[in-house]
Order: structure tokens, then sequence, then C-alpha cells
């Protein structure tokens, strides 16, 4: 029989990659809608339309920033999951959260970093 911890460690990793591609499809919208907006400035179109843009890439916005808050709060929960069931540590579903951990952890500090290098913080 299975251990339920293994299947729990599973539904967890499961839903983390979920979230992880939701935000990954709100950056892409929020790209989408820049470009529209960019291109609308550019071919003169009516205030609306800009407006509805703009609109657009807000909700996109607040969208991935709950999304990222989720993200954080279930990165946690996984890692306190992980470090209280250390006997695990040679199951795939172990090392399988530890690299999706790893990997966010590494992407969220790139961005960070993007971010920093863009607005001139050394």
């Amino acid at each position: 029989m299975e251990d339920p911890r293994k299947r729990d460690l599973k539904k967890l990793t499961h839903l983390f990659c979920s979230l992880d591609q939701s935000n990954k499809f709100h950056t892409q919208q929020i790209m989408f809608e820049d470009r529209r907006l960019y291109k609308s400035n550019l071919n003169g179109e009516v205030g609306h339309k800009k407006l509805e843009h703009l609109e657009n890439i807000y909700d996109f916005q607040n969208l991935q920033k709950e999304t990222q808050r989720k993200l954080k709060n279930l990165q946690a929960t996984i890692q306190k999951f992980l470090d209280l069931n250390e006997d695990l540590k040679d199951t795939k579903e172990y090392k399988e959260a530890t690299r999706l951990i790893e990997e966010h952890v590494d992407k969220e500090q790139n961005r960070v970093n993007n971010d920093n290098e863009e607005i001139g913080v050394p």
C-alpha cells in the first residue's frame, strides 16, 4: 500500500505546477495587451480602445500578483512538508518537489535581479 504522504506531496506539486502555468499565462497576456496598446498608439486609435487595453493590463497584473502570492504560500507549505517528512527523501515525489522549489526560487531571484537592473538598483 502506498504511503498517503506521497499522495499528498504529489497533489501539492501538481497544484504548484498548475499555479505556475497560470502565472506564465498572465505574463503572456500582459505582454500581449502591452503590444496591443503600443499598436493602438501607433495607429492613432480612439481613446476607449486604449483604455480597454490598459484595463486588461491592470486586470492581468492583479491576477498575476494573486497567483504569485498563492505560489509563495504553497512553496512555504511544500517546504514545511518536506522538512517534516525527510524520511521520504529517496522517493521520486520528494525529489520532484525539491526540484520544483529550487527552480522556483532561482526563477524568482532572476526576476528580482532583472527588475533591479531595469530600475538601476546595484
